[in-house]
């Protein structure tokens, strides 16, 4: 009977992390399936609390500590205010600029987006009111797509804007306020959940992979 690892990752590790592993665990498990879902970080919590998921590889909220999780930091990484080349925001140097601009954001589409926390803290600390969202797309590419033919705004791992499919295509807008965040990225399951030994290799190469290019975050301290 073939087998599956469900996987839940946020925009960042999807793009880089997730698929650099892809061929070697296929070579190591080539009748298991990996089940990618992409979504919010507060959604994937909720999907590997109810056992939807075996685990998530995810921006780490602030508050994901919890007695039923088990939370493995991985590194930081950082994200970046985007528009199409040519927008006429491209020069915007504080986020008040921004504050009438319509943004596109990644999660559930069922959802709002109010609760996307990468836009909101942006918003929240700078007392700016609430964001404008224009749409909610579970596809990054999807997102980037409206971004491309739109005057739009997004706020999207930095890589992007070196990424073989959208470099030259997307600008960053020089966000002062923007420049001085980072986040994490780390792996989340359940505590009392016994994963497959595929998802176990599955995690080992992951961790592996971060560690291999030197952004295992370690006892708080980032590596690079």
């Amino acid at each position: 009977m073939p087998k599956q690892v469900k996987v839940g990752a946020s925009v960042e590790p999807s793009l880089r992390l997730v698929p650099s592993v892809l061929k070697d665990f296929r070579n190591a498990y080539p009748k298991t399936t990996i089940h990618l879902t992409q979504r919010s970080s507060s959604e994937l919590v909720a999907a590997v609390l109810d056992n939807r998921l075996d685990f998530a590889v995810m921006r780490l909220p602030r508050d994901v500590v919890s007695d039923d999780l088990q939370v493995q930091p991985l590194y930081s990484t950082t994200a970046a205010i985007m528009a199409r080349r040519g927008h006429p925001l491209r020069d915007a140097t504080t986020v008040s600029e921004l504050v009438d601009s319509h943004w596109i954001v990644v999660g559930d589409p069922a959802r709002p987006g109010h609760q996307d926390e990468s836009i909101q803290e942006l918003f929240l600390q700078h007392r700016l009111g609430r964001p404008r969202f224009a749409a909610v797309s579970d596809s990054v590419f999807g997102a980037i797509s409206m971004l491309i033919e739109s005057d739009c705004v997004a706020r999207l791992p930095a890589q992007l804007l070196r990424h073989p499919l959208t470099a030259g295509s997307l600008i960053e807008i020089p966000v002062r306020e923007q420049s001085m965040l980072a986040y994490q990225i780390g792996i989340v399951s359940k505590a009392t959940r016994r994963l497959t030994p595929e998802a176990v290799q599955l995690v080992a190469m992951l961790r592996s992979y971060a560690r291999l290019t030197g952004v295992l975050e370690l006892d708080g301290v980032s590596r690079a």
